[in-house]
């Protein structure tokens, strides 16, 4: 038994927190339970529930409940049963490796654009225009590297703009 009075509140405390954390865990059971059987009976809802599975694992380590290793081996088991399972049902395995590949391309261009973007704004539109194509052949990396060479050169140009007013 507890003797001095900070020993007792800290047994209150952890009994409070131990019902909490029940919940929370019962609550995660459940809907990696819910999430498992959509994506066993091959649902459409199966990507959601999967989703929100995986979002309230993190919420659990955000509070402290979960310790983030543990977090991260329940949502990869989850995600593998559902990567596994979701390539079988695929018709083509090559269409999915082509849609892989495509948005991988896309997340590309995207990332190109802010970065040349956020050195000079007034390229912006020009520079989208030229990577809405397909990266991929060599004569469109071409013309990647010309508009950022275009707009280097345009800041260049705006500098000396600037002297000349200041003079």
């Amino acid at each position: 038994m507890a003797n001095t009075k900070s020993s007792k509140k800290a047994i209150l405390v952890n009994e409070r927190n131990r019902v909490r954390n029940a919940h929370f865990k019962s609550t995660m059971k459940t809907l990696i339970k819910v999430a498992t059987q959509s994506i066993k009976e091959k649902k459409e809802e199966a990507d959601d529930k999967v989703k929100k599975a995986a979002r309230y694992i993190d919420k659990l380590v955000t509070k402290s409940i979960l310790k983030k290793k543990t977090a991260g081996n329940k949502k990869s088991s989850l995600m593998k049963l559902h990567s596994k399972i979701t390539q079988n049902t695929a018709t083509n395995s090559n269409e999915a490796k082509e849609s892989i590949k495509a948005k991988t391309k896309e997340k590309a261009t995207v990332t190109k654009v802010k970065k040349t973007a956020s050195k000079n704004p007034v390229k912006k539109a020009e520079i989208e225009k030229e990577t809405e194509k397909k990266i991929g052949t060599k004569s469109e990396k071409k013309t990647i590297k010309t508009a950022k060479k275009t707009s280097s050169e345009t800041n260049k140009e705006s500098a000396k703009t600037k002297k000349e007013k200041n003079k």
